[in-house]
């Protein structure tokens, strides 16, 4: 299941180095799931029509490989001696993600899927985030992250080529 999706964070500071950080990405994720406990009982149709109890039927575990771009911005409205110029970080970032969910079948037209997942990234670079003071000057330092997210997601499925009576075309 391809997902293209678009974040956006800000977070606003109260010192004398940065007022706020804006941080915007695109991801590309291509999820695969796995129903391990209903690998004959795959019908390529939606879990209410599905035979069996509802967990056997409808549980599974995901995988997530993906590639992000992103974008930070560090500002400051001070004009202080103490405050530096406005920075900005751009780049690629490789993911990964694993989790577990669970199709509830509504009918043969709705699915809801409650997810959990953990992502994790590679290394985002970002340079001349920090200012200190050396030697009566300034130095800026280099900041790299990691960042890992827990998610849970809600998503709800629609599949209208099952209202007519019949499976989807191959």
């Amino acid at each position: 299941m391809p997902e293209l999706a678009y974040s956006y964070a800000s977070t606003s500071f109260d010192n004398p180095v940065i007022d706020k950080i804006n941080f915007s990405s695109v991801h590309f994720n291509f999820n695969t799931q796995i129903y391990a406990l209903d690998l004959e009982g795959d019908c390529n149709c939606p879990t209410f029509s599905k035979q069996g109890p509802s967990i056997n039927k409808g549980l599974f575990f995901h995988f997530t490989p993906g590639i992000s771009y992103y974008n930070a911005e560090g500002l400051t409205t001070l004009t202080t001696s103490e405050s530096w110029s406005d920075s900005t970080s751009e780049g690629w970032a490789f993911k990964g993600g694993v989790g577990v969910g669970l199709d509830l079948g509504l009918s043969d037209l709705l699915t809801i899927t409650p997810i959990i997942s953990y992502y994790f990234n590679t290394a985002m670079n970002w340079q001349k985030l920090d200012k200190r003071v050396v030697d009566n000057g300034f130095a800026y330092l280099d900041s790299k992250s990691q960042p890992k997210q827990l998610q849970l997601t809600i998503r709800l499925g629609f599949r209208p080529d099952y209202g007519r009576g019949g499976r989807r075309r191959r």
